[in-house]
């Protein structure tokens, strides 16, 4: 056991496709397809639970002190869990309890279970926050204002919909909804745009909150064509059992897991284990569970670098080559974000997404560049950022400096306010 270990630290990773079990998956399809499944693979976005935990408490602890108090605060459960939701449509306090008897398998319940206490035990009932256990009558007397539910990741919506939905059921929880005395929010830590469009349509949820895009095709830092080859590729070698789902459930493509989750939208080739019979398939996430004999070093792992911007997001060429022959300082993340932003790219989570980076980190650096005069209150650059983005398009000119006078090197700095970072 420990000569084990010793091993595996003693090799380094840097990509899923360098692992032993990125190699055997590579290996099941044929020899001309093998780059695109290393360009599959190498997308992924592994989060780690200590990610999850940090970001998930941070959204927590900046989120609900803005809510309507009391709130009561849960996590997000699987209906599957109390009978064929399919059939029987469950409701809240009357088929199940909300809380308690969760799964004893580590996962998304049991992590935002334990937030939750966490929460509780810094805040206290003093910041209005209901206890979990709380009955119908409790939530009545307490006259209860905020629904807040707690996932680490929605890839197509579906569950927290379906959840959402079996509190609604229930006549006295739709009628203080329904008179504005009951509001439902959500908080996530990932979630894919697939997701946050059909919560958002839904029409049941007052506002959601996530710390992290999560990533999927859409969001993958692919140069131009390996979309089309990838998406043909995970059509082509999905089984027929899982031909349906050959790009996730709900064709969401996803490409995003937790070290203790795997969700069902990532591609068919990445959870079958066999294509067809007669022929062997060596699986990568066997059983939706994540192996053991995966490198921890790799838990974390993200395709791009923070603040990179994805391939093909910017079309303004001369600008994109611009910022990448920019300097790899602190100040790159601002000129890289200035650039998307002149491109019409404005909301947090389409620049969270093309830039590898969480919400929170986004609406800082705005933050940043407006107070720098950079772009004005609704996001348009100012005169001050198209001079910047000008000169980032200009093409390097070789430049002999005669200092005179001291030999102390000078670094020229551009971007306004950058003595201040």
């Amino acid at each position: 056991m420990a000569t084990r270990v010793m091993a595996t630290q003693a090799q380094s990773f840097r990509k899923p496709s360098e692992t032993a079990r990125g190699k055997a998956w590579i290996e099941n399809f044929a020899m001309e397809d093998r780059p695109t499944a290393q360009i599959l693979i190498d997308a992924l976005r592994i989060a780690s639970e200590t990610e999850v935990r940090a970001g998930t408490l941070a959204l927590l602890d900046g989120v609900l002190p803005e809510l309507p108090k009391p709130a009561l605060v849960l996590p997000v459960r699987s209906l599957d869990d109390f009978g064929d939701a399919r059939e029987h449509k469950p409701m809240v306090y009357r088929d199940f309890t909300p809380y308690g008897d969760y799964n004893a398998e580590p996962g998304s319940e049991v992590l935002a279970a334990s937030l939750i206490r966490e929460i509780i035990r810094d805040n206290g009932l003093h910041q209005g926050i209901l206890p979990p256990a709380s009955n119908l009558e409790d939530l009545r007397s307490n006259k209860c204002r905020s629904l807040v539910l707690v996932d680490d990741y929605s890839g197509s919506g579906s569950q927290v919909i379906s959840y959402v939905k079996s509190w609604l059921r229930h006549p006295s929880i739709r009628s203080w909804r329904s008179y504005g005395l009951l509001q439902v929010y959500v908080i996530l830590y990932a979630a894919s745009p697939l997701a946050i469009k059909a919560l958002g349509r839904s029409g049941l949820i007052k506002d959601v909150y996530i710390y992290e895009m999560a990533a999927s095709f859409a969001e993958a830092q692919w140069e131009k064509g390996e979309l089309e080859r990838v998406t043909k590729l995970c059509i082509q070698y999905a089984s027929k059992r899982r031909k349906r789902d050959a790009l996730g459930y709900k064709g969401s493509a996803g490409l995003f897991l937790i070290q203790h989750t795997v969700p069902n939208n990532l591609p068919a080739v990445m959870l079958q284990e066999r294509r067809v019979p007669s022929q062997p398939w060596s699986p990568l996430f066997p059983r939706r569970q994540f192996p053991r004999d995966f490198p921890m070093e790799l838990i974390g792992y993200r395709q791009g670098a923070e603040f990179e911007i994805a391939p093909g997001k910017i079309s303004d060429r001369r600008l994109e080559n611009g910022l990448r022959r920019a300097d790899k300082s602190t100040v790159k993340r601002y000129l890289n974000l200035l650039g998307l932003m002149a491109g019409g790219h404005t909301s947090n989570e389409e620049l969270a997404a093309f830039l590898s980076t969480s919400i929170i980190e986004i609406t800082q650096a705005i933050t940043t560049i407006e107070s720098w005069g950079l772009i004005d209150g609704r996001r348009h650059l100012t005169d001050e950022g198209r001079a910047e983005l000008a000169r980032v398009r200009m093409k390097p000119r070789r430049v002999t400096f005669a200092l005179q006078g001291s030999m102390d090197p000078y670094y020229p700095q551009q971007l306004r306010g950058v003595g201040g970072i």
